[in-house]
C-alpha cells in the first residue's frame, strides 16, 4: 500500500473495531509507506509479522514519524507497538526513502528483499495467488515465489534486470 503522502490520518491498514472483532487474522508479508498513520488495529487476535512500515504519520509535525495505533491507542513508535501488541517481532520499519520504484517494486538492495515468510502453505484454494507476486491488472508477468526459503516483501517479488550488452564469443 502506497499512500498519498498527505498530512492526514490516512492508515495504511485498519484492522477491526470495538463492535467488530476480528480473530485469528494473519497479516505477513504486506509492504506500507506514505500513509497519514501507519497502521490502527482494534479487537484483532491473530498473526502480524514479516511486513515492512516505511514513512508515514506526516500529520504529527514531525514528517517520517512512523505511528502506530492499537486498541485506539497510538503507540508513537514502533519498538513501543511491538512491545503493546506482542506483533511484529521479525518486521522491518524504516523511516528513510528506501529503494522502490513508484509502483512499490523493490528495486536492488531494498530491505523487503528475502526478508518476507514464505507463505506457500497458505497458497491453496482461494489464495493460490500468494505462490505468484502481483501482475499488476495484468500488464506484467507475475513472478513465482519460491516454495522453500524466505519470500519478498509486498506486492513484488524482486527480479533483477536482465543484463544488457553482454557479448558472446563461441570458438
Amino acid at each position: 500500500m502506497i499512500g498519498p503522502g498527505t498530512p492526514d490520518l490516512t492508515f495504511c491498514y485498519g484492522i477491526g473495531t470495538k463492535s467488530n472483532p476480528m480473530p485469528n487474522v494473519t497479516f505477513e508479508n504486506n509492504m506500507g509507506t506514505k500513509c497519514g498513520g501507519m497502521v490502527t488495529f482494534v479487537n484483532t487476535t491473530g498473526t502480524i509479522n514479516s511486513n515492512y512500515y516505511g514513512i508515514s504519520c506526516h500529520y504529527v509535525g514531525q514528517p517520517y514519524n512512523n505511528c502506530f495505533a492499537y486498541n485506539g491507542t497510538f503507540q508513537g513508535t514502533f519498538d513501543k507497538w511491538k512491545s503493546a501488541t506482542g506483533w511484529d517481532a521479525n518486521s522491518i520499519n524504516n523511516n528513510t526513502s528506501a529503494a522502490f520504484n513508484s509502483n512499490g517494486s523493490p528495486q536492488s538492495g531494498a530491505p523487503v528483499i528475502g526478508a518476507g515468510a514464505n507463505l506457500t502453505n497458505l497458497a491453496t484454494g482461494n489464495l493460490a495467488t500468494l505462490a505468484s507476486d502481483t501482475t499488476l491488472g495484468g500488464t506484467r508477468a507475475a513472478v513465482a515465489r519460491p516454495p522453500t526459503g524466505a519470500w519478498d516483501i509486498g506486492a513484488f517479488a524482486y527480479k533483477p534486470a536482465s543484463p544488457t550488452g553482454v557479448v558472446v564469443s563461441v570458438q
